[in-house]
């Protein structure tokens, strides 16, 4: 998954391991729109969801269905952040990493394996300017171009060579030059360099990597694409890219065609979606993706898994091309694992969420799945979006 940047952003992700597949009611209403906050001071943090790791950061390990605004350490404010499986990580505005959640693998950064039910300093990074929080690993990017990287690393995904888990950040080993972004899929890690090439390294089971093999990788290797990426962001076990004119390219796991080229064939090589226009946004899910499509209005569209409506078009029906979600000039998408966020940019700007709902990640103030996108008990003011696993945080910029 991708993550959250000072500036744009982008986020991490999950494992599919820890998501159960309990099956809640469908419905396609979309409900009035819950009590807007718009008290909160700008860098402040809600987060809704599952807590039983204390991921939420709300100093407990209860579930929330709502948006809960989370005490700040020492006062500090937040320019955005990451959701992981069971872990969340946060940048605040002196380019510092806190991390809140499990740390059985030191996915933290602390120097620990203890979780943490309230917002710890991740050890020794500063200047950074992007975090990324995989199944339990994350990773960070600094203003130099450097990556970062700790946690679980039994697949290779701390790029260091290894695959011994570290509880304090390394720098990951091999790339050629300075990064412009990253993400970090459930076992796997992705690089955009400036010049816009891909790099990739970790867990290669299903393709994911991109570079025609299916062989783990300790250090990055490079992914061969058609044109330079602008954007990538990782899965469970397949990948999405962004290349400007071109739309989105995708590869890796596609049983539930996922890589939306109206196949369920799995690909070891970038394979291009047949999505029109300019995409200006890509996110991928567990076993779904996300694409955003500039446009007046924007339009959002979705391909994969609907077991839980996650696609957000009104059905549970699968879908391996892609199909338009029901949201309204959307700014911003962001896949979980089976649910999803996005920017409504109405005359009120407003958060929307749709997919499966089971520990209250949608933030409707209910446990029921939506197969169409509904407004969250947030505020009505611009904020970044994070979606893990299961639980979802919002960091307020206005």
């Amino acid at each position: 998954m991708i993550t959250r940047s000072l500036g744009r952003h982008r986020r991490g992700r999950w494992a599919a391991y820890v998501v159960t597949t309990v099956l809640a009611v469908i419905v396609t209403a979309v409900p009035s729109a819950g009590p807007a906050l718009a008290d909160d001071p700008p860098g402040s943090i809600r987060a809704w969801g599952q807590n039983s790791s204390g991921q939420l950061g709300d100093g407990t390990t209860v579930n929330r269905s709502t948006p809960t605004l989370l005490p700040s350490p020492d006062g500090k404010t937040f320019g955005g952040g990451s959701a992981g499986a069971a872990h969340s990580l946060g940048l605040d505005d002196q380019g510092r990493v806190w991390a809140w959640g499990n740390n059985g693998t030191g996915t933290l950064g602390d120097g620990t394996t203890t979780n943490r039910t309230s917002r710890v300093l991740v050890s020794g990074l500063e200047r950074i300017n992007m975090v990324a929080a995989g199944a339990a690993h994350s990773l960070a990017l600094d203003f130099d171009g450097v990556v970062w990287a700790w946690g679980s690393n039994g697949n290779g995904q701390l790029g260091d060579g290894t695959t011994q888990l570290k509880t304090r950040p390394i720098r990951v080993q091999g790339l050629p030059g300075p990064a412009t972004q990253i993400s970090a899929g459930d076992f796997h890690s992705l690089a955009v360099l400036s010049d816009g090439s891909l790099w990739a390294w970790g867990l290669n089971n299903h393709g994911q990597l991109g570079d025609g093999t299916t062989t783990n990788r300790l250090q990055p290797v490079r992914v061969p694409l058609p044109l330079r990426a602008f954007r990538v962001d990782g899965g469970s076990a397949h990948t999405v890219a962004e290349l400007g004119d071109l739309g989105p390219w995708t590869w890796g796991d596609n049983r539930q065609g996922q890589l939306g080229d109206g196949t369920t064939t799995e690909r070891h090589t970038a394979v291009r979606v047949p999505v029109q226009g300019v995409v200006i946004d890509v996110s991928a899910g567990i076993r779904h993706t996300l694409a955003l499509v500039q446009g007046r209005p924007n339009t959002a569209f979705a391909w994969g898994d609907n077991t839980f409506g996650q696609l957000g078009d009104g059905t549970t029906t699968p879908r391996s091309t892609p199909v338009r979600v029901g949201l309204v000039n959307p700014s911003d998408v962001e896949a979980g694992g089976f649910h999803n966020l996005a920017i409504e940019a109405l005359s009120l700007t407003a958060v929307r969420a749709w997919g499966l709902n089971d520990t209250g990640q949608l933030g409707d103030g209910t446990t029921i799945n939506r197969t169409l996108p509904v407004t969250t008990n947030l505020t009505a003011r611009v904020c970044r979006l994070a979606a893990g696993a299961r639980h979802s945080f919002c960091t307020a910029f206005l």
